[in-house]
């Protein structure tokens, strides 16, 4: 006979099977099968892992990867998409056989790399990075679209940075230091669309800047460019760059050359040295100034001559002083 204490024990045994059902769905989650989020994968020093490669398939999109100071010796392939790549901010993790980037969406930051960085296609941004020892510092090629900032080129044999065919880029506020070695261009822009050249520190290359095989929408803006042992701007084989408020010194030969029936805009530079224009070329010229004495080298001299006006360096207008602080008026 049932007593009244094996019907309470029995409604316990349905609390306790109705509690474990509720709960059933807590205790079966897996921890570490949902993915948290972005995440920050650490190379070198105390991390276990030893190489950027290996990271590189460690991560998926929109996660980081910092590497720690040090010398990587290996060829980055950089493949994934939505990847960011930085190093220390004194720029110490030194990459020893260059990097190839493929993918978009990308970032590098803060990292020297030996050996040239190419960037075959994608959108890939570049910044504050130091690129060094190599035959070619920065290639851009196909329908790549990187932006390029605030980075250091130097040790370079040919070309400091180059877009190629079908290549497109944003190239500003960047330092090229060359080595004046007869071949050597800091910026290079062959058969390519729509690259913009702005406020970068062009010294000691031979070619400082050059556009060659019909580039067009090649903008090439507010540089500085120095100490060519060549030519300072050279636009050649029927280019049409639109060059604006550049400052050209101390070219060993010509400050700007157009050549091979190039056209295009020359606007408001100031050039420490001769200009020449070949024949068939018929460039578009405003308000340049050639501080350098002496005559535009030409084969038409009458067409040259338009939008050209020579002055001595002390002619030069001298920047203005800001004016002094307004004194503030007492209150009575």
């Amino acid at each position: 006979m049932a007593s009244k204490y094996d019907d309470k024990e029995e409604d316990e045994d349905e609390e306790g099977r109705e509690e474990d059902e509720e709960g059933e769905g807590q205790k079966l989650v897996d921890p570490e099968s949902f993915e948290s989020g972005p995440k920050t994968i650490f190379v070198g020093e105390w991390s276990t892992v030893k190489g950027i490669n290996d990271a590189i398939e460690l991560a998926n999109e929109k996660d980081s990867i910092y590497v720690n100071g040090g010398k990587y010796d290996e060829e980055v392939k950089l493949h994934k998409p939505s990847i960011s790549i930085s190093g220390p901010p004194d720029m110490s993790a030194e990459i020893l056989n260059g990097l190839t980037a493929t993918s978009n969406f990308c970032t590098l930051s803060k990292l020297c790399i030996n050996a040239g960085l190419s960037i075959r296609c994608g959108n890939l941004l570049v910044s504050e990075c130091d690129i060094k020892k190599a035959q070619n510092g920065i290639q851009v090629y196909r329908t790549a679209r990187p932006t390029i900032t605030r980075c250091t080129i130097h040790e370079v044999a040919k070309c400091h940075i180059a877009v190629f065919p079908g290549g497109n880029a944003v190239v500003e506020k960047n330092e090229i230091t060359g080595d004046g070695q007869r071949g050597s261009v800091g910026l290079y822009a062959d058969d390519a669309v729509d690259v913009t050249f702005k406020e970068n520190l062009v010294s000691n290359c031979m070619t400082g800047v050059y556009t060659i095989n019909g580039c067009k929408g090649v903008q090439i803006y507010e540089n500085k460019i120095n100490d060519s042992t060549g030519h300072g701007v050279y636009a050649d084989q029927q280019s049409q760059p639109n060059v604006k408020n550049n400052e050209i010194k101390n070219a060993v030969h010509y400050g700007l050359v157009v050549a091979g029936g190039s056209t295009g805009v020359y606007r408001d530079n100031i050039i420490h040295s001769s200009v020449r224009i070949h024949t068939a070329c018929r460039p578009s010229m405003f308000g340049n100034i050639v501080v350098k004495p002496g005559v535009v080298m030409a084969d038409d001299t009458r067409y040259a001559m338009r939008g050209v006006v020579f002055k001595r360096p002390e002619e030069l207008p001298k920047p203005k002083k800001p004016p002094p602080p307004e004194e503030e008026e007492e209150e009575a």
